[in-house]
């Protein structure tokens, strides 16, 4: 079996219709969610893994939206993909230091 970790980055946008926009004291009128989810499969293993985290979230986090793809891909590309699931969380654990 092959080792390693694979990576897939995926994007989702769900619109409301309209007139069903969602409102929030925090964000105002928000017409779509812009979603970003993360399937880590450990090759050695078979165990697969899914993170998500919303892109469209600058009212609260103060970063633009068409940064957020970017980070993300930053912060993967950073990481320990060559051995086991433990590798990979201690180095993404690194980059939050």
């Amino acid at each position: 079996m092959e080792n390693g970790l694979s990576l897939r980055l995926h994007r989702a946008f769900l619109s409301y219709p309209a007139g069903q926009e969602v409102h929030t004291a925090a964000s105002g009128r928000v017409e779509s969610l812009h979603e970003l989810f993360l399937d880590i499969e450990d090759r050695a293993s078979g165990l697969l893994g899914q993170g998500e985290v919303r892109a469209n979230i600058a009212f609260i986090t103060g970063t633009p939206e068409a940064e957020v793809t970017p980070g993300v891909i930053s912060l993967l590309e950073r990481c320990d993909l060559s051995g086991s699931l433990d590798a990979f969380a201690a180095s993404f654990a690194e980059q939050r230091a």
